[in-house]
């Protein structure tokens, strides 16, 4: 604004009071507060975050620093050398975080907008740490993002984060991927300047506006329900009954909202009662059914027959839209692989002429890499759970694209801070390494293991069917990777050849399949530590196969950049998934009947490996399982 005067002058907002400074070993580096009218910052008030060492200050080299007067600024320079610098660096970050207040994308509206938010990929040189490095960005990440005056203005999240890491450095993937805010851009590029100088960082532009990424995504799922709109009125006028109910099924080539997803599970449970149940495992945050499918042969009536148990669930990160929208392709797969076998059948309870539709419709030649033998179905009983964090979702759906955590409301410190990582919250080493205790990050592990139900109502749902349990599958993205335990330590469990010559499998079928190439290794390994995931829980629990699956893209440095991916990427991606479900199953089947007839023979048995509760790592770090209200042993 300008003055009577005609000085031009910046009114502060009326947080000013509350200010923000980073520092470097004896500097300053979390966040403090002083009164607007105090001109040097007090030194009692500013604190240290220990054993992380930081090369610069989140400071614009090009910015032009300011003067204060009262509760205003004018452009007057000032002097950054000797007992200044303290005072520049103070009132910069001061008029960073005033300015990213009034950026549009932070304005409240029907949808969270990240217009002119950048993504950048950083790329680690050889030599560098990139543990070290790892824990900079996320303090970085946390300290931004929980400032009072930044969170209590974005209660309950109606704003986007002012740095949201997308992936961090690991030794085989030396780069990170970060989305960093437009007001808080020149600031922090210059940050990574000053680090480059020591540590030869590259820094790669990968998409000037992320908004544009997630308008054009949106605009295709539009696009693609007009048309499924008028396809469906089209053949209600003329068309047969089979494809007036095909058109009425839910599109499983787009992404579809959680009510369609909780409406296409209840159908396919009700229209299959042979092979198909609807699992209502618990009652969310916010009150929605967490749903889910169990997918086999219904008739024996006895869930301990000799089937083994294959678990895989998907949504566990609200943003990563393509897992979910797979694992409803998975499910349809499965069902018209079970119908397909089943209508072949005279006893299989299906009127006449609506058989020999189903039929013509199922029974399409099919090459071996997209159907299951019966033989092998009857073995397994499938449960797949679509939408792990159904509120997550729907938010992410409703509000902000790019959402990850749950959204239970944290009642401790930064109360404004909402949700936890779903995948940080299992009991296993919870909160030990990659979990920062603030609940303005995204990754923050929630208050308590099991503290998100979500969480709890998984362990306890497999925890009942753990003797039967072979497979574990969360599907997430991105990166192309198929993951084993651990990820709390690059130590590899006892099982990891097993889990290595599987996934070998896996991803070779996949290549054969899609020509997609896959990626194995361990968390820690391939991304970061990471404790407290799902993976190591059950793995901790002995389950045999256990896999985290990165989904497309491979990288950011495609057309695709990350999350926001095209409808058009479903099909592909879900008939990936299915690849990997039905190489497990045909691997635990194989390794299965080589047992029996090994034991018909008197030879040596080979059967499927059964982990140990007691694992190759240090006794001090192993927890009590009655800690977790774990009642269930393994046998």
């Amino acid at each position: 604004m300008v003055s009577p005067g005609g000085t031009r002058t910046h009114v502060l907002h009326p947080i000013r009071g509350q200010l923000f400074q980073l520092s470097y070993r004896g500097v300053p580096f979390a966040s403090f507060f002083m009164d607007a009218n105090t001109t040097t910052p007090p030194a009692e008030k500013w604190t240290t975050l220990t054993g992380i060492e930081t090369t610069e200050k989140l400071v614009s080299t090009t910015a032009q620093p300011t003067t204060q007067t009262g509760t205003e600024m004018t452009d007057k320079p000032v002097s950054t050398s000797g007992k200044n610098e303290g005072k520049v660096v103070y009132r910069l970050l001061s008029i960073l975080l005033v300015l990213a207040f009034f950026h549009p994308a932070l304005s409240m509206t029907s949808f969270i907008k990240y217009n002119g938010y950048k993504l950048y990929r950083i790329h680690l040189p050889p030599t560098s740490d990139t543990a070290h490095f790892a824990r900079w960005l996320e303090a970085m990440e946390e300290k931004l993002n929980e400032l009072p005056a930044y969170s209590k203005s974005n209660q309950h999240h109606s704003q986007p984060p002012l740095l949201d890491i997308w992936t961090l450095p690991s030794p085989l993937h030396r780069n990170a991927d970060l989305l960093v805010a437009p007001n808080i851009d020149k600031a922090f590029i210059s940050a990574l300047r000053q680090k480059r100088r020591k540590a030869s960082l590259v820094v790669e532009l990968i998409s000037e506006d992320i908004q544009k990424d997630i308008d054009s995504e949106r605009n295709k799922i539009i696009r693609r329900k007009r048309l499924w709109r008028r396809r469906r009125r089209s053949t209600e006028v003329g068309g047969s009954s089979s494809a007036i109910k095909e058109l009425n099924a839910l599109d499983l080539h787009t992404y579809n909202s959680y009510p369609k997803m909780e409406q296409y599970l209840k159908k396919v449970a009700k229209e299959n009662p042979k092979v198909a149940e609807l699992v209502n495992l618990t009652k969310t945050f916010e009150g929605r059914d967490l749903l889910g499918v169990r997918i086999g042969r219904r008739d024996s009536g006895d869930e301990e027959d000799g089937r083994q148990l294959v678990y895989i669930d998907a949504g566990v990160h609200a943003r990563e839209w393509i897992a979910p929208a797979a694992a409803l392709y998975l499910v349809d797969k499965l069902i018209s692989l079970w119908n397909q076998q089943l209508l072949q059948d005279d006893d299989y309870p299906i009127a006449s002429e609506e058989k020999v539709s189903r039929l013509s419709r199922t029974a399409s030649p099919s090459s071996s890499s997209s159907s299951i033998s019966l033989s092998i179905l009857r073995q397994f009983e499938f449960v797949i759970v679509p939408c792990a964090n159904p509120d997550g979702y729907a938010f992410s759906m409703s509000r902000d694209r790019l959402w990850r955590k749950t959204r239970s409301r944290n009642e401790t410190m930064h109360k404004w801070c909402v949700g936890a990582d779903a995948n940080r919250n299992w009991g296993y080493r919870w909160a030990e390494t990659g979990a920062p205790r603030s609940p303005c990050s995204n990754i923050f592990p929630g208050r308590a293991p099991f503290s998100e139900p979500e969480v709890l109502a998984v362990k306890d749902f497999l925890s009942r069917s753990l003797g039967r349990l072979v497979a574990y599958i969360s599907l997430h993205s991105y990166g192309q990777l198929v993951l084993s335990p651990w990820g709390f330590s690059t130590a590899k469990p006892s099982n990891h050849r097993e889990q290595q010559k599987l996934a070998t499998l896996i991803i070779d079928a996949i290549r054969e399949t899609t020509g997609t190439e896959y990626t194995f290794g361990t968390i820690a390994d391939l991304l970061y530590p990471a404790s407290g995931t799902s993976i190591d829980y059950w793995q901790y629990r002995g389950v045999p196969y256990i896999y985290g699956v990165e989904l497309r893209p491979e990288d950011v440095e495609s057309e695709i950049h990350g999350f926001a991916i095209p409808p058009e990427q479903i099909e592909p991606s879900g008939r990936e998934v299915f690849t990997m479900v039905k190489r497990i199953v045909e691997y635990v089947s194989e390794s299965r009947s080589g047992s029996e007839e090994a034991d018909g023979k008197g030879a040596k048995r080979t059967e499927v490996p059964r982990t140990k509760r007691s694992w190759e790592v240090n006794n001090k770090t192993r927890i009590n399982l009655q800690n977790l209200n774990d009642s269930t042993n393994r046998t």
